[in-house]
């Protein structure tokens, strides 16, 4: 490995540890009711915004023609029709991870909004985990390529 890749390393970890730092040892009282609220869309707009951008996605698109191959039989019936039913069995189950995270990340969000000592909880959690990430990153041995 070369020196200039390990100081790489080095610096990487010495920032997370410092946004650790600087997270934990923050003197700010800001709970997340002071963040100003951005203007209020509907949520079929919202719906529609999200679903143009997934199907512009490429990665979406090199998903499908990478992975469902695998599942899609020729000899069993037509290719296309296979082909459609596991991409409908698909968004239909991502629909319904993601909207259970949605729900979950709302009524968390509820929990947290306005709260000085979930704001204080949240601001530790977030410290630590960058201390914790930052010292795995020093110790962690790049593969050789």
């Amino acid at each position: 490995m070369e020196f200039s890749t390990i100081w790489l390393f080095v610096i990487a970890a010495a920032y997370l540890i410092y946004l650790g730092c600087k997270t934990l040892f923050s003197t700010s009282d800001r709970t997340t009711s002071e963040i100003p609220k951005a203007p209020r869309k509907k949520s079929l707009k919202i719906f529609y915004e999200s679903a143009l951008v997934e199907v512009m996605n490429p990665k979406t698109a090199l998903f499908f023609l990478a992975f469902f191959p695998q599942f899609i039989s020729p000899s069993t019936g037509s290719v296309t029709v296979q082909f459609l039913l596991l991409g409908t069995i698909f968004i239909i189950l991502a629909f319904i991870s993601d909207g259970l995270y949605a729900v979950l990340a709302a009524s968390i969000r509820k929990r947290i909004v306005g709260s000085k000592k979930s704001s204080r909880l949240v601001n530790r959690i977030t410290g630590y985990l960058y201390i914790v990430l930052g010292v795995f990153s020093t110790f962690a041995s790049p593969s050789k390529t």
